[in-house]
């Protein structure tokens, strides 16, 4: 008897961009392709990772994603790599009062 069995599906690699302000985000959405479901996470460092990428605590980086294989099959393994950009700060609110006939004043200084 012979049975073929399908190999692991990980996906492909991707890159993820997001705001360090950003909400939590599934690593698993960001794959590439049709990815089997039921793989593990790893951070950059190498430590175990639950797949949802919170940009206030983890680190930027290298994300991997491996599905086992089965029988004679190898690991399946895509990777994610999260970049984080800063959050825009477009100053504080505040009230400015300028008379109409005012001389032109400069906003940028008032945030």
């Amino acid at each position: 008897t012979v049975s073929l069995v399908t190999p692991p599906d990980a996906g492909s690699d991707a890159v993820l961009d997001l705001c360090s302000d950003g909400a939590a985000t599934a690593l698993f959405g960001a794959l590439g392709g049709s990815p089997d479901a039921g793989g593990t996470w790893t951070d950059p460092n190498g430590n175990a990772h639950g797949g949802t990428f919170d940009p206030a605590s983890d680190p930027a980086g290298n994300y991997s994603y491996v599905v086992a294989g089965g029988l004679n099959c190898a690991d399946a393994q895509a990777t994610i790599t999260v970049n984080v950009s800063p959050a825009v700060n477009a100053g504080l609110d505040g009230v400015l009062a300028v008379c109409d006939d005012a001389a032109p004043t400069g906003l940028f200084a008032q945030l």
